[in-house]
């Protein structure tokens, strides 16, 4: 494993993968490594980020994976990436609404879809504003979809 990682020093992908298979491992200094080591890269930063949004709600740290969220939403922006930006938006308005934080996700949904209301986040948002009871304005947005992308 050690000559595999000298071997893929800077390879995005080798990256990704290594965190997501610490996260798995519950290796929390490799994950650390690789947040520390996408710091300030354009276009990877916010990916990482948005893994260790996930990571750290998974483990229930809503408010440690909000932060998360927040940073990877403003790499993404800094890299103009605003569709990236948006979907990483949704992402962390749909956790809400799984962790039972209506309004929060309502007001997420509705940001991501002011930032970028394109073909991928426009589902994501209908399911989030759905899962977060605004069932008339998921509904809304259906029709919407259905009527764009028949």
């Amino acid at each position: 494993m050690q000559k595999w990682r000298a071997n893929l020093l800077e390879y995005t992908d080798a990256n990704i993968a290594r965190y997501d298979l610490a996260a798995c491992q519950g290796d929390e200094a490799e994950m650390g490594r690789q947040v520390f080591w996408a710091d300030g890269k354009a276009g990877i930063e916010d990916i990482i980020l948005a893994r260790q949004a996930d990571t750290e709600a998974f483990h229930g740290h809503l408010g440690e994976a909000r932060e998360f969220s927040r940073r990877a939403i403003e790499s993404a922006q800094r890299a103009e990436k605003k569709e990236t930006a948006a979907l990483w938006g949704v992402y962390a308005a749909l956790r809400e609404a799984e962790f039972g934080n209506w309004q929060v996700a309502r007001q997420g949904a509705a940001a991501a879809l002011v930032l970028s209301p394109t073909l991928d986040v426009h589902p994501l948002a209908t399911l989030t504003l759905s899962r977060s009871g605004n069932v008339l304005r998921a509904q809304k947005l259906r029709a919407t979809l259905a009527r764009i992308y028949r």
